[in-house]
């Protein structure tokens, strides 16, 4: 799987891609401290869509409004924009099920919950860029509803190719290469929390 192709055409102007990297970070940031004043929400669509808004506003212009494109992600296409709506609610309607009756304590079952909600978070791909991120980040935002400490997803950086051949195995209904990632990265994360 390729990297989304992505403008480089900003409110800022057209950034190098190191340049839009740290602007993308920056909101990111500002993403993740929306999210963590909210927390006593509901997960729902509408408040992922106004924290990325909030967080990338100053960067896009799209900032918080679903992609109006259809892109190629890898071997996959995602849905068309006009089903993205519905499918990005039901995503956070069935993750809310999920998170309500899964077991906490069962390691496995968090991370299983974490491999599905990133793999269907990818496949919708709801904004024309950052949906890696941001998905990532909505794992960290799922973890902490949990208990359970953040993950660092340097591993994930160094290693790209791995992760992108178990992003390509969820696609084909075979969650377990991704299942071992997260396990690893959350297994790290718990034993420096210590």
């Amino acid at each position: 799987m390729n990297q989304t192709p992505a403008s480089n055409e900003t409110k800022l102007g057209i950034l190098n891609h190191n340049d839009l990297s740290e602007q993308e970070a920056v909101g990111l940031t500002r993403t993740w401290d929306y999210l963590i004043k909210h927390q006593d929400e509901n997960l729902n669509a509408q408040l992922i869509n106004d924290a990325h808004k909030y967080g990338f506003d100053f960067l896009y212009t799209w900032a918080g409004k679903y992609r109006t494109t259809t892109p190629l992600v890898g071997n996959i296409e995602p849905p068309a924009p006009h089903l993205i709506r519905e499918l990005t609610h039901n995503l956070f309607e069935d993750l809310n099920y999920r998170i309500k009756e899964i077991n906490a304590d069962d390691l496995s079952s968090v991370v299983k919950l974490l491999a599905w909600f990133e793999h269907k978070y990818i496949v919708i791909h709801p904004y024309t860029n950052t949906n890696g991120r941001m998905g990532r980040m909505l794992s960290n935002y799922i973890l902490i509803r949990l208990g359970y400490p953040l993950i660092s997803y340097s591993n994930r950086s160094s290693n790209r190719e791995a992760y992108i051949e178990a992003i390509r195995a969820a696609d084909a209904k075979n969650y377990n290469p991704l299942e071992i990632q997260i396990a690893t990265e959350l297994k790290q994360s718990i034993d420096a929390n210590k």
